[in-house]
């Protein structure tokens, strides 16, 4: 299967470090990290994203907004890459987020 180099602790990491969560409030980081992108935000990241995970495309890169634990938000620039096998199969995702203070 597809593996992600950054991997679940990581993710909860980010989410805890540059958001202010603690880490009783990100319990599944997965569900976490969505939760908190505005819907007119999550919709345009589910389309572009389930096209990278079919492999439509080699990266992706998206900007959204993401609500910290203050209820203040930040702008997320996103970006994953796919590495691939000599079939061109997706053998592993990498990626990183930066983040910027929104209001």
């Amino acid at each position: 299967g597809l593996e992600n180099t950054r991997g679940q602790d990581l993710l909860e990491n980010e989410i805890l470090a540059v958001f202010g969560y603690n880490e009783h409030q990100v319990g599944d980081s997965s569900k976490c990290w969505f939760d908190n992108i505005p819907s007119e935000d999550s919709i345009n990241i589910f389309i572009k994203l389930l096209s990278f995970i079919e492999q439509k495309t080699d990266n992706w890169q998206n900007e959204y907004q993401y609500k910290c634990s203050n209820h203040s938000y930040k702008y997320v620039l996103d970006k994953e890459f796919l590495i691939k096998d000599e079939n061109r199969k997706a053998i592993r995702m990498i990626g990183y987020k930066k983040s910027r203070e929104v209001f």
